[in-house]
């Protein structure tokens, strides 16, 4: 059994508690040894394909259970699996083929079918997480359907792997137009997940839902999270009905539930949570965006024996901090203190930290800072700076901050994101979070588009709780009491649909921009 390694989660309780359910998907339960077993086979099919040590084999497909056997079976062979969000568009797609040269796939026959620069480039072989044959046939690569693996061998194959070797390259977007793949080693992903269940608490009696993408680092650790204590993971496709979401977390007797800001703001404006006892509930996590202040206090309402834990943190070294459980109230906004083992400062354009309550670039320490960017060393070499006498690794994160006295984290906004308005930076964060607290707003969402006088301008896109609840001039009115002068939106657009997202569920402010860009020109 490889404990220093991350298959080792899913080894361990497979001998541990083999019978305790691992993972629910559609209706349908797997245990722990069942889902090891098809692990197995999995790294045996993948061996006898030519996968070798350190080979990447990409993970394309929504979120379902033989997916996640599929990831285990990668790291049970000393392979890196590359997760890819199953709506990754034809060009994005071609570059993370070209750029990470994967031996294989795992995928469906309907992704095969879609995208014919599958089975070129480098891929020799792939895995159909379906039992249908494809409409076509790739040139080059060779093809095996799920129910041929029921024919290999249930013992493990031997990994050949160290706990410094790469256990997935996971693609982020950036500041360039194309995705960098941040390299996870082993070390790193186990020490991350141990540092987060630590603050959670979550023990073999907790159940977690996920319907957050496994392509985004959010959903894949939902995994790690349960499996390294012998919870149980309810999987879902996704969360692009959160109407469902009541249903699911009372049927299945959820105890945690993650989620990012967005969801939680289609939640409330539905008003089911009124409508639905969730006594087995525990606690629930948002990433990705800052959830707003009046969300926080709207969710303690409904369910007051939930813990609610803000969070903030990047691919680059998975999570930065959580609010503890009772600080939410005597520090609001604030996305938290740092992880068990982590250290941060607030440091200036010169790398010097700044003294509390002073806005700057958070720098992060600690054994999850990530290996760098997968062929990227300019961009490694300058977010992933080494220290030759600690030997540490501080990550320059590009996301800028202030911290109270008591080493309380407060997001402010990134470089690229801050709108530069009457020479000043104004934060879409700061602004969003304020126009969430006006009664009637369910979302909002701010972007800057130029301007020849300002320099940038301050749009703002709003959905409301309820449709008609609010005027462009009860908004406006408003806005002259939350915010200053150069804060203060020049053009208000109320949208009836809520507001567009990117694949891993956060508000995607680009799109956004791009419809005001286009709103100017046809002025």
């Amino acid at each position: 059994m490889t404990t220093n390694l991350v298959q080792g989660l899913l080894e361990w309780q497979a001998e541990r508690k083999p019978d305790k359910v691992a993972i629910i998907y559609e209706g349908r339960e797997q245990c722990y040894r069942c889902l090891d077993a098809q692990a197995n086979r999995i790294g045996h099919w993948l061996r006898q394909a030519g996968v070798a040590p350190k080979d990447r084999v990409l993970l394309f497909g929504p979120n379902q259970d033989r997916l996640v056997a599929g990831l285990f079976g990668i790291l049970k062979v000393g392979a890196t699996f590359v997760p890819v969000h199953p709506q990754t568009p034809t060009r994005k797609l071609e570059f993370i083929l070209q750029d990470c040269t994967p031996k294989a796939i795992v995928t469906d026959s309907q992704l095969l079918d879609a995208h014919e620069c599958i089975g070129y480039h480098s891929v020799e072989a792939i895995l159909l997480t379906s039992d249908t044959q494809p409409e076509r046939q790739t040139k080059g690569a060779s093809f095996a359907l799920w129910n041929a693996l029921r024919f290999l061998p249930e013992h493990p194959p031997n990994p050949g792997a160290a706990p410094d070797d790469l256990a997935a390259i996971i693609y982020t977007s950036g500041s360039t137009k194309e995705p960098r793949g941040v390299m996870e080693p082993h070390r790193q992903i186990l020490f991350a997940t141990s540092a987060i269940n630590a603050v959670l608490r979550n023990s073999h009696d907790d159940v977690l839902l996920c319907g957050i993408p496994l392509s985004f680092d959010y959903g894949l650790y939902q995994i790690f999270l349960a499996f390294e204590v012998g919870a149980t993971l309810v999987l879902e496709r996704d969360f692009a009905v959160p109407m469902n979401i009541p249903r699911l977390l009372r049927t299945h007797h959820v105890t945690g539930f993650p989620g990012v800001p967005s969801v939680f703001a289609l939640l409330l404006r539905s008003r089911l949570l009124e409508r639905v006892d969730l006594p087995n509930l525990r606690y629930i996590t948002s990433t990705g965006d800052v959830l707003p202040q009046s969300h926080i206090q709207l969710l303690h309402k409904l369910l007051p024996h939930v813990t609610i834990f803000p969070m903030y943190g990047l691919t680059e070294c998975k999570r930065v901090s959580v609010v503890p459980a009772g600080q939410l109230d005597r520090h609001e906004s604030s996305v938290g203190l740092p992880l068990p083992g982590t250290q941060v400062t607030v440091v200036d354009t010169d790398a010097r930290e700044v003294p509390p309550g002073t806005i700057g670039e958070l720098v992060v320490r600690g054994p999850h800072v990530m290996a760098g960017y997968w062929n990227d060393p300019v961009e490694t070499r300058r977010r992933f700076r080494h220290d030759d006498d600690t030997g540490e690794t501080a990550l320059y994160t590009g996301d800028f901050f202030w911290q109270d006295k008591e080493g309380f984290l407060y997001f402010v906004g990134r470089d690229g994101t801050f709108i530069k308005s009457h020479g000043q930076k104004v934060s879409p964060t700061e602004v969003e979070a304020l126009l969430c607290e006006i009664d009637g707003i369910a979302e909002a969402a701010v972007v800057g588009v130029p301007d020849q006088i300002l320099g940038e301008s301050v749009w703002v896109y709003v959905f409301l709780s309820r449709a008609g609840c609010m005027t462009h001039s009860d908004i406006l009115e408003r806005c002259k009491a939350l915010l200053s002068p150069i804060e203060r939106p020049r053009h208000i657009e109320i949208v009836q649909n809520p507001l567009p997202r990117t694949a891993n569920g956060k508000i995607d402010r680009g799109y956004l921009r791009k419809m005001a860009m286009e709103s100017i020109d046809r002025v």
